[in-house]
């Protein structure tokens, strides 16, 4: 079962909410992609640790609807929404380079990428000064990702 057909089934807003966040800080935080893209400190074998599964897990498996209906079930604010509008519009445009071939470095060097990269650290910030102090820490750092990291 995916989250996508979990959440589709079970409408569990909390829980959408902080995979949500939390896929937003993939997305937005060189240090996260640095460390579990190129196995720096990703104990596990899992496929999420790429640029991929980061880009699949935050379009496919919880904007499996867009944002706008989001917005009207109350899952996210219309603050929210503004905020990061732009940031994910250029997300979702992104093309990785020719060379790609699932080669996590490449992007991690890719001035367009990096681009997105500024923009969405800058939104990140910004949407933690809306979401409520106990979602704070799914939008911060390598915190939530402890138990599939080396000491």
């Amino acid at each position: 079962q995916t989250v996508r057909q979990h959440m589709e089934k079970t409408d569990d807003k909390n829980k959408w909410r902080e995979l949500w966040l939390d896929s937003i800080n993939e997305l937005t935080s060189f240090e996260v992609q640095e460390k579990t893209w190129l196995r720096k400190v990703v104990i596990t074998e899992s496929p999420h640790w790429s640029y991929t599964e980061f880009i699949c897990c935050y379009f496919n498996d919880l904007l499996y609807y867009d944002y706008p209906y989001f917005v009207k079930k109350g899952w996210i604010s219309d603050q929210e929404y503004d905020t990061l509008k732009e940031w994910h519009n250029e997300l979702e445009q992104y093309q990785t380079p020719i060379k790609y071939n699932g080669n996590d470095k490449i992007i991690l060097k890719d001035k367009n990428w990096l681009k997105i990269l500024e923009k969405g650290m800058k939104t990140k910030q910004q949407l933690i000064e809306l979401v409520p102090e106990y979602e704070k820490k799914f939008l911060i750092g390598m915190d939530s990702y402890s138990e599939y990291l080396r000491e």
